[in-house]
C-alpha cells in the first residue's frame, strides 16, 4: 500500500464503517426478540347494517353484539358472509379456527401494540420509481416490531372481500 493512497482509503472507508455501525445499532438490539403473545382475529364480514360490529372486546373478553332489528330500507340487500374466528399462534406461525364460545374464554388486550412491542399490520404496495421494481403485499399480513417484520400465515378465504379484523392479544 502506498502512503499517498492512505488518505483516499481512509476517506472512502469511514462512511462504509459508519453505515455498518449504524445498521448494527439499529438491528442488533431486536435480533433475538420474538413475539410472545398470540392473538385472535376475525375473517368475513364483522359488521351489521349501519356499521355496528358483531364482535368487540368488553372488559378484556370477546363479546357478541346483538344483531340490530332489520331495516325497512327497500334498497338495502344484506350480504350474508359468515364471520369466522381464529387464534394465531406466533410461535408456530399457524392459525386455528375457534368457535365463539372458545374465543370468549380468552382474556384479550384490544390495543394495537402487544405488551412486548409488536403490531399486526396489513402489507402495502411498494413501487420504486427509479428502478421500476415493485411489490404488492396488500393482501398479506405481517407482525412487526423491534425493527423486524415477519409475514403471517393467516387463514383467509380467496373470496373474502372483507379481509381480517384484529380483535386482541391473548394475555
Amino acid at each position: 500500500m502506498n502512503k499517498k493512497n492512505l488518505p483516499l482509503i481512509l476517506a472512502l472507508s469511514i462512511p462504509i464503517i459508519m453505515i455498518i455501525v449504524l445498521a448494527m445499532a439499529i438491528y442488533l438490539p431486536g435480533w433475538n426478540k420474538k413475539p410472545q403473545h398470540n392473538f385472535i382475529y376475525a375473517t368475513g364480514d364483522n359488521a351489521y347494517y349501519y356499521g355496528q360490529t358483531k364482535y368487540q372486546i368488553v372488559d378484556g373478553y370477546l363479546r357478541q353484539n346483538p344483531q340490530p332489528a332489520t331495516t325497512t330500507d327497500p334498497y338495502y340487500k344484506p350480504v350474508n358472509v359468515e364471520t369466522r374466528l381464529f387464534l394465531y399462534d406466533v410461535n408456530s406461525n399457524t392459525a386455528s379456527e375457534l368457535t365463539y364460545e372458545q374465543a370468549s374464554q380468552y382474556r384479550l388486550d384490544s390495543s394495537q401494540t402487544s405488551n412486548d412491542g409488536y403490531k399486526v399490520e396489513r402489507g402495502n404496495y411498494n413501487g420504486d420509481f427509479l428502478f421500476g421494481s415493485n411489490s404488492n403485499d396488500y393482501n398479506s399480513w405481517f407482525i412487526k416490531g423491534h425493527n423486524r417484520s415477519k409475514k403471517l400465515n393467516m387463514k383467509i378465504t380467496s373470496n373474502d372481500y372483507y379481509g381480517i379484523q384484529f380483535l386482541g392479544w391473548v394475555e
